[in-house]
């Protein structure tokens, strides 16, 4: 990170734990974007991507589940699944995977597979 972000990284373990109920982490994540470089923002985005494959999976097993530590909302990654273009490259080559009932990486979990890519 290209600046000192001191009171982020001192709350980031209850923050990426979820160690704290009812609090609003779409809220705190527009605050938290608000004051980072847009490099920064990047890196967060992609700090944040491994809640988005865990929502991805629930959402393709019909699952109610959903982590808003994410970087997607809940209607965001429901409307992706059509449009799978305003995702990650690897995300979409996941799904379209998916979509022709094959995996992306042969012999390995789906959490694994989207690890992989």
């Amino acid at each position: 990170m290209s600046q000192n972000y001191y009171y982020l990284v001192t709350g980031l373990p209850d923050l990426v734990t979820g160690g704290v109920k009812g609090f609003d982490y779409a809220k705190i994540r527009q605050e938290i974007i608000e004051e980072l470089t847009s490099e920064d923002i990047v890196l967060l985005k992609l700090f944040l991507l491994q809640f988005d494959n865990v929502n991805i999976i629930n959402i393709l097993n019909k699952q109610q589940g959903f982590d808003s530590r994410g970087w997607y909302s809940k209607i965001d990654l429901e409307d992706a699944m059509s449009d799978v273009e305003t995702l990650p490259q690897y995300l979409q080559t996941f799904l379209q995977d998916r979509k022709e009932d094959k995996e992306s990486v042969a012999g390995i979990g789906v959490f694994e597979q989207l690890s992989y890519l």
